[in-house]
């Protein structure tokens, strides 16, 4: 099998447990697929010029890890999407993204109806923070955009709560709709879930690793 991993390392990626989750992911996969003696390859849109890693066979597995582990937070403020498919293997037999799933709804459907003539099993893990599904925030706060860095001062109230988090379900349910029009299988993990329960309950459950 030739495995591809392609991880979203934009700027709403890098909130610290969402990142640590993300390249805990990556390493867990990769683990897999090198101890299996497959052939594994990793990329990720950034500015700096990193060579892709492509290797096959157990004895990369220690490398994978380290490359995957001193990756730094990218400081491009380019979204994910716009970048994604100059980042893909075009001969994967399975191809895995990681990512938040936060960019606009019509930038992933251009990215997602092309997704399958590169692979034809493509799985999408969406990493989600716990602060994302539910918010504690209350009173008078300035947000930040962490893509674009646009400020907005707003009074969290619950109707402000409520009306956020419908429009966040209403977000991913475009994206699964949009997944599923395309084959592209997907699965979300919370940033409270421990690695372990991700890979042997939730990805077992799922058929996507045995």
């Amino acid at each position: 099998m030739r495995v591809h991993i392609l991880l979203d390392s934009s700027k709403s990626m890098q909130e610290d447990k969402k990142w640590r989750l993300a390249k805990q992911l990556t390493i867990s996969l990769g683990q897999l697929v090198l101890g299996r003696d497959d052939r594994l390859s990793f990329a990720t849109p950034t500015e700096e010029k990193i060579a892709p890693f492509r290797r096959k066979g157990a004895m990369y597995r220690k490398a994978f890890s380290s490359y995957i582990t001193n990756l730094s937070e990218s400081k491009s403020n380019s979204l994910f999407t716009s970048q994604a498919l100059q980042h893909i293997a075009k001969d994967s037999t399975v191809l895995f993204i990681i990512s938040d799933g936060l960019e606009a709804i019509d930038e992933w459907e251009k990215v997602l109806r092309r997704l399958p003539k590169f692979s034809q099993d493509i799985r999408l893990i969406l990493v989600q923070s716990s602060d994302e599904i539910a918010p504690s925030f209350a009173g008078d706060l300035q947000l930040i955009d962490r893509e674009t860095e646009n400020k907005l001062n707003v009074s969290v109230s619950r109707r402000v709560v409520e009306d956020y988090e419908k429009k966040r379900q209403q977000h991913f349910l475009e994206l699964d709709a949009l997944c599923r029009r395309f084959g592209i299988h997907t699965l979300k993990v919370e940033t409270k879930d421990d690695i372990s329960h991700i890979l042997f309950h939730q990805m077992i459950r799922s058929n996507w690793i045995n």
